[in-house]
């Protein structure tokens, strides 16, 4: 991205204010090595699914972020 990388965008994301801030984001990346994963959600996304994207990977992700979304324990905060 021309300005921000997804990392950064979600950073903004995060700050702003009230249900905003909390909306379920889902890390698209090329980025498929061992713990890249783990990296993404301790960034605070909601899911992370590596390119090429599979359909069947992407509704899941999709599920566990909004069934994240709706329990309070599973919301980020904003830094």
């Amino acid at each position: 991205m021309p300005v921000l990388d997804g990392t950064g965008a979600l950073n903004q994301i995060r700050r702003l204010p009230g249900a905003r801030g909390m909306i379920p984001i889902i890390a698209l990346t090329a980025n498929a090595r061992v713990g890249d994963r783990e990296a993404y959600l301790a960034s605070c996304f909601d899911d992370h699914v590596p390119k090429p994207i599979e359909p069947v990977a992407l509704v899941e992700a999709i599920g566990r972020a909004v069934a994240g979304a709706r329990d309070p324990q599973m919301k980020h905060i904003a830094a």
